[in-house]
């Protein structure tokens, strides 16, 4: 999500910014991107960690391969 996204969704979630003032604003939507950050980042680690737990659960190879693969692509995702 880019920058615009992460404001556009602060904004709808109350967050207040005094926009008039430059570097406050810059310094608040630096912690708003800092923040989104974090919140994808703990909800990809639970997805994997969901996949995990499938692979552990899977019936035969193919499922437990794909749920492994799933939970390192998710996983992947945070590194770029």
């Amino acid at each position: 999500m880019d920058r615009e996204g992460i404001i556009k969704l602060a904004r709808e979630a109350g967050f207040k910014v005094d926009w008039q003032h430059a570097d406050v604003a810059e310094i608040k939507a630096k912690r708003y991107e800092y923040f989104a950050a974090l919140v994808a980042a703990a909800e990809r680690e639970a997805i994997a960690k969901s996949l995990d737990k499938q692979a552990d659960l899977a019936c035969d190879e193919f499922d437990r391969q794909w749920a492994q693969e799933m939970a390192a692509a998710v996983r992947a995702r945070g590194n770029t």
